[in-house]
Parts: structure tokens; C-alpha cells; sequence
């Protein structure tokens, strides 16, 4: 890659993560962020990923169901060719569905490739909810036990539904179909909407 377009990619992605933090003054700056609370974890800044943990991810559960939202996690990694594939698929169907879905991605990528898969998420405009996972073995195994029931060993992709409630109800491992979660998802909106008067 030459070293302009380099540059140039380098400031859209900073360009379009101020959007994100700074845009429609949406973002209230006294929040608290999905790492509130979790000891010696990084803080974003604007040309990295959020680095988050089990009790981020709980925050994230605790926050979407309070605004009656299905939460879609996906952990994926750059290496991982089935969750590259799947990935646009997805978020795009997810996106499709409206405001009652809140779709977040969390890369399992090593921190030294960070900047691949901040490139990979900017090339799907989907920088926004996109998180690291914490570079701590402990702590990335206590999310999975934290987490999942099926999901034990962090093996990727991984995508984990809770509905509006933030109960966990779907997990789709290894051999998803994108049609799967985008089913499930519908399936909890639509039911939701019965349920209101």
C-alpha cells in the first residue's frame, strides 16, 4: 500500500471516529463506558479499538436491555475466515431490522493487529460498537465462562443473542448461518411488539 493512501486511510478512520464520539451530540461525556468499573483496562482513544472485558460486555447487556433493545455480540478476528465471510452479511441484515436491535462486534485480534482489524471494520462502516478483547488470558477466559453456556473456549466466530430482557437466548458457534441470528433476532422483535399493548 502506498504511503499517500495509507495516510489518507489513516485520517478517514480518525475522521470517522470523531463522527462517531463527537456527532449529533449524541454522547453524553460524563458516561460511563462499557470498561466503568474494570481495573487496568485501556480507555478508548481515537485511533484504537475500545478494550473491553466480561464486566464491559455486562455493562453493554445491562444498557441495551434497559432501553428494550436485542443485543447481537459478535467476536470475530481477522484470521478467522469463516467470522471475515460472514461478518458484512450480517451486520448488514442486523442493520436492516431497525433501532430495536443493538449490534456490537468484539475482535479476538491480538493488540499488535489492532490496526488490521480497525482497517477491516472501517472498509464495513462498522467502527462504531467495535471493541477489543482485553490482552489478558484470565480475563478473556472469564468472559467466556462469564458469557456463554456452549461458548467456553473463545473459539471465534462466536455470536451471542440476548433479548430484550438481556437474557442470553441464542449462542451460534462455529457453522453459523447468517440467516440463523438474523431469524432469531426477527423472531424477538416481532414477539416483543405482541406483547405491548
Amino acid at each position: 500500500m502506498s504511503v499517500a493512501r495509507m495516510c489518507w486511510l489513516r485520517l478517514w478512520i480518525l475522521g470517522a471516529l470523531a463522527a462517531v464520539q463527537f456527532g449529533c451530540g449524541q454522547r453524553d461525556s460524563s458516561a460511563t463506558g462499557p470498561t466503568a468499573g474494570a481495573s487496568a483496562v485501556s480507555q478508548a482513544v481515537e485511533d484504537h479499538l475500545q478494550v473491553v472485558d466480561l464486566a464491559g460486555i455486562e455493562s453493554l447487556i445491562a444498557q441495551t436491555s434497559g432501553d428494550r433493545r436485542v443485543l447481537v455480540i459478535d467476536f470475530w478476528a481477522t484470521w478467522c475466515l469463516p467470522c471475515v465471510q460472514m461478518f458484512p452479511e450480517l451486520h448488514e441484515g442486523l442493520l436492516a431490522l431497525g433501532q430495536g436491535v443493538r449490534a456490537v462486534s468484539v475482535t479476538l485480534d491480538d493488540p499488535t493487529r489492532e490496526a488490521d482489524a480497525m482497517a477491516f471494520l472501517s472498509r464495513h462502516d462498522a467502527l462504531h460498537d467495535a471493541y477489543i478483547i482485553r490482552d489478558d488470558s484470565a480475563a478473556q477466559q472469564a468472559l467466556a465462562d462469564g458469557l456463554g453456556r456452549r461458548w467456553k473456549n473463545l473459539s471465534v466466530p462466536a455470536i451471542l443473542v440476548y433479548d430484550q430482557d438481556g437474557v442470553l437466548v441464542g449462542e451460534f458457534l462455529e457453522g453459523v448461518a447468517t440467516e440463523q441470528v438474523v431469524s432469531r433476532v426477527h423472531e424477538l422483535l416481532a414477539s416483543d411488539r405482541e406483547d405491548q399493548p
